[in-house]
């Protein structure tokens, strides 16, 4: 799995996850942001790239903030 899919799973079950937590729908999340249910659709189905500006209206929308962090790759060699 490259570096880009691993992100994108990351995000999708980040969102899922608050999603299930505070009981919202795609619907609730597009309400909340400038997206439409579509688009909440794409983004968690893995079919579209997110800018950081995305990823913040995203977690807007869960009424979260998002936050990258760097972890060192495993058993990789350099």
């Amino acid at each position: 799995m490259s570096g880009l899919e691993k992100l994108k799973e990351s995000l999708t079950r980040a969102l899922l996850e608050e999603m299930a937590k505070q009981k919202l729908l795609q619907e609730d999340v597009a309400i909340n942001t400038k997206f439409t249910p579509a688009d909440i659709s794409k983004i968690l189905g893995k079919k579209k790239n997110c800018t950081l500006k995305t990823l913040d209206e995203l977690a807007s929308g869960v009424n979260c903030e998002a936050k990258i962090v760097f972890i060192p790759k495993e058993n990789e060699k350099k």
